[in-house]
């Protein structure tokens, strides 16, 4: 476990011992009302596939109740040309909560497991004219439910 913001933490770890090869990288910080946009910018992005293993997969929770995340998310998927996925839970009569995350991954094949599941949609067909969200450019606004 390392202390501190994931960014900057990730950055320094980069720079003293090279790519972590995470398997799986998890970006599980935006369900509040007030979501840290700089983890989820180019920028970002690029440090995180730096530090992911070649058939490692980056899943975010974007459950948020007044920001729709799939766009920004498929903006850096979009860029960084990699397969993107939804997983949707409604949520159970037993007191869990409906949780959204999109799983994003450098080969497409590494979604197949997920084949003939109803809690995962397939996000090839997406699109969005979103601008793709930088060190230097974000728009919450475009983003409201």
């Amino acid at each position: 476990m390392v202390l501190g913001d994931a960014r900057i933490s990730l950055e320094r770890e980069l720079a003293e011992y090279g790519s972590q090869n995470f398997d799986v990288l998890v970006l599980d910080t935006f369900s509040s009302d007030s979501i840290p946009v700089h983890l989820v910018t180019k920028e970002a992005f690029g440090l995180y596939l730096e530090h992911l293993a070649p058939d490692g997969i980056i899943a975010a929770h974007i459950t948020n109740l007044h920001l729709d995340l799939q766009p920004v998310f498929w903006g850096l998927a979009d860029y960084f040309n990699l397969a993107m996925v939804r997983v949707e839970y409604e949520g159970d009569d037993d007191g869990g909560y409906a949780s959204h995350w999109v799983l994003l991954a450098r080969h497409p094949a590494l979604f197949d497991v997920f084949a003939n599941q109803e809690n995962i949609i397939d996000l090839s067909d997406y699109f969005t004219d979103l601008k793709l969200w930088t060190d230097d450019y974000s728009n919450l606004f475009q983003i409201l439910k």
